[in-house]
């Protein structure tokens, strides 16, 4: 599903804007996922695209041309399935994009499978894809000649834009991702073993680290694991490996007003079971008669289910979900966000489905 601007969910939502301020700095490490240890194959030297859907990361291993879903809660592969070869970066537009270096064309990974030829003039080995742009758009980043991030209109096939910088079109970009909360893309160079922060015009904003072996990146800002944004980082080394990054940017909130002093009789109460199989009872209280709204979104920030939209008097309550949609279909397991919303203010709940 694309990028809704106006849907901006996350799973730690603060009245204020907050930063964590325990001694990290831009580039720390906070978790490493070794991929061997989670069951993925390879020899070295395998790890390609790197893109993430809200909830799954999805990687392109050149080992065996597959790419993986990898849940990093756990951390654990999902699933994977097979590409041809020479495959070299993801990204995602509503679905997931792969593009190939053996023929030049950025193919759609899932249904309605539209493709296009994606080299330009003085590029050669287009590599790293984008998140989270806009509709209808995708930003590649060329591995080889100009070592520039363009932009394709991805019914036509159309290049409308392209950026670049003398301080990092250097030989072998390998990462670009895109920050939708602050407008800005973070692109990695693998020769460099430097990461940047740009300007949408491909300025450097003037923050940047050094990490080596960078083969893919994706920004992540609504993390699961972590109550600010990250940047996931995979490389291309000796040992297959996926890290998440202190991109040292301040969380972003949900709440447009803070809860109302009294916070024990107003906001959700506990939610049963949870984690839920097939339904959970999602419990509540209000202290002043008023209009009640109860609505459950994915990850990513969509509109899911509408549990209640009504007039209520003051008291505790309990509503049922089925972990259904609005038109009755099953979704998939991961974790959602109950939010109420009543004259005293907004809460929100945390919900764990799996089958």
């Amino acid at each position: 599903m694309s990028y809704d601007p106006n849907a901006r969910i996350n799973l730690n939502p603060r009245t204020e804007q907050v930063h964590t301020e325990d001694g990290r700095e831009l580039g720390d490490i906070l978790m490493t996922i070794d991929l061997a240890a989670i069951g993925m194959p390879g020899d070295g030297y395998d790890n390609a695209g790197l893109t993430w859907d809200g909830q799954y990361l999805y990687l392109l291993n050149q080992f065996d041309n597959s790419v993986y879903m990898i849940d990093p809660t756990g951390p654990m592969i999902t699933m994977s399935w097979p590409l041809a070869p020479l495959f070299w970066g993801l990204g995602r537009e509503q679905n997931l994009w792969g593009i190939n270096i053996a023929d030049g064309f950025c193919y759609e990974l899932e249904p309605p499978h539209r493709s296009f030829y994606a080299l330009v003039q003085g590029t050669f080995g287009m590599a790293d894809i984008s998140e989270w742009w806009q509709d209808g758009e995708l930003w590649i980043l060329a591995v080889g000649g100009s070592n520039k991030a363009y932009k394709f209109d991805i019914n036509t096939g159309t290049c409308i834009d392209s950026i670049g910088h003398p301080s990092w079109t250097v030989t072998s970009q390998r990462g670009l991702t895109y920050d939708p909360w602050n407008d800005k893309f973070w692109i990695g160079g693998w020769n460099s073993g430097m990461v940047w922060e740009l300007n949408t015009d491909g300025t450097p904003t003037g923050r940047q680290f050094s990490f080596n072996n960078v083969a893919s990146l994706a920004y992540d800002w609504q993390s699961s694991i972590h109550p600010e944004p990250v940047l996931w980082i995979a490389t291309n080394d000796a040992a297959n490996q996926i890290f998440m990054v202190d991109p040292d940017n301040v969380q972003p909130y949900v709440a447009e007003q803070p809860k109302p002093a009294i916070q024990e009789t107003f906001g959700f109460t506990t939610n049963t079971p949870n984690p839920s199989r097939g339904g959970c009872q999602v419990s509540y209280s209000t202290i002043t008669p008023g209009s009640v709204k109860i609505k459950i979104y994915d990850i990513t920030g969509r509109l899911v289910r509408t549990l209640v939209d009504r007039y209520e008097s003051a008291g505790e309550r309990s509503v049922h979900w089925n972990c259904r949609d609005n038109n009755d279909s099953r979704g998939p397991n991961g974790v959602y966000l109950a939010t109420l919303e009543t004259v005293e203010g907004q809460d929100i709940q945390k919900l764990i489905v799996y089958k």
